[in-house]
């Protein structure tokens, strides 16, 4: 579970999982299989975040801190 800016699309890259942050900020995604994962997020004026070794077990819920750089103008 993470909060993040509404509107930004949120995928894990080793499933193809994305989904777009709705108004409350936050995201979930239920991963059936323990994996390493890169998570990835866009968002429209920021530049592309990209987390990878992500350390997932099956059933458990991890808080990232994620950052995004606005684009340089």
């Amino acid at each position: 579970t993470l909060a993040l800016m509404p509107g930004a699309t949120v995928t894990i890259v080793e499933t193809g999982q994305t989904l777009v942050v709705g108004s409350d900020a936050y995201f979930k995604f239920i991963l059936t299989e323990p994996g390493i994962y890169t998570l990835r997020v866009d968002l429209a004026g920021f530049q592309t975040y990209t987390e990878d070794g992500i350390s997932m077990e099956a059933g458990n819920e991890l808080n990232i801190d994620i950052e995004l750089e606005p684009l340089e103008v």
